[in-house]
C-alpha cells in the first residue's frame, strides 16, 4: 500500500487513482503546453505568481535572515503569518526543479508573460 492510499476511503476511492496511472495509454498523449496556456495564464498570473509565489519568497527571505513571522504587502494590505521552515525548503526545492527545465521555450515564455519566472530564476 503507497502513501496515497491509505488516505483514500470509501468504495471505489481507489479506482480513480488507478485510472490515473493508465490515463496517458488510454486516453492518448496530454495536451500540448501552447493548447493550455490561455486556461493556465489567469491561474498563474493572478494566483500562483501574485499570491503563492510572492508569499513563498517572502518567506524564504524571512526564514534565511531568522525573522520568525514572515511579512508582505499585497493588495495594499499588509499581512504577516509565522515564519515556516517547510515553505522556505519548498521554495528552494521548487528553484532547483525549475532550474531543470528553464531551457524549455514554451514553458519559459509562458512563466515570463505570467510574472512567475520573476519568482523562480535563481536570485
Amino acid at each position: 500500500m503507497t502513501v496515497g492510499q491509505r488516505h483514500l476511503s470509501g468504495p471505489g476511492a481507489g479506482s480513480d487513482l488507478s485510472n490515473a496511472r493508465t490515463m496517458s495509454a488510454r486516453d492518448g498523449d496530454f495536451d500540448a503546453l501552447e493548447d493550455l496556456a490561455p486556461t493556465l495564464r489567469p491561474i498563474l498570473s493572478q494566483e500562483v505568481a501574485a499570491r503563492f509565489l510572492r508569499r513563498m519568497k517572502a518567506n524564504h527571505h524571512a526564514f534565511h535572515a531568522g525573522e520568525t513571522r514572515t511579512k508582505l504587502q499585497m493588495n495594499g494590505t499588509q499581512s504577516q503569518q509565522k515564519t515556516l521552515k517547510y515553505q522556505a525548503n519548498t521554495f528552494d526545492e521548487l528553484r532547483r526543479k525549475f532550474a531543470t527545465v528553464a531551457d524549455h521555450t514554451v514553458l519559459g515564455v509562458l512563466l515570463g508573460d505570467t510574472e512567475c519566472l520573476t519568482f523562480l530564476e535563481a536570485a
